[in-house]
């Protein structure tokens, strides 16, 4: 078995970085703890309302801190993969978000 996963970065990080290929501000990024409460009480209150398709449950905000430093070595090694850095393929993407609403208008 192989982890195929590049670098870890916190939310608040991976933002600022695609804020600033944007130009614009990055957003506001809540504390873990706070986001974890509020997903708790809305997933009680929601649930009391007959609804499932909730968006910020405590199992997202729990996967989205609870994967961090990673070894990909084995893969490197025994593959030969080669991960891009992150900033190359976040400037990808906006740029292909850019090009994708152009060609929309």
């Amino acid at each position: 078995r192989y982890i195929i996963a590049n670098e870890f970065i916190l939310n608040r990080d991976f933002f600022a970085m695609a804020a600033a290929q944007t130009g614009l501000k990055p957003p506001k990024v809540l504390p873990y703890r706070f986001t974890y409460v509020v997903a708790w009480l809305a997933e009680r209150v929601l649930k009391m309302a007959g609804r499932k398709d909730i968006m910020a449950t405590t199992d997202a905000i729990f996967l989205s801190n609870v994967f961090r430093e990673m070894d990909h070595g084995k893969a490197r090694r025994e593959l030969g993969w080669m991960p891009r850095p992150l900033s190359e393929t976040v400037h990808d993407a906006v740029a292909w978000f850019r090009a994708r609403a152009q060609q929309q208008t």
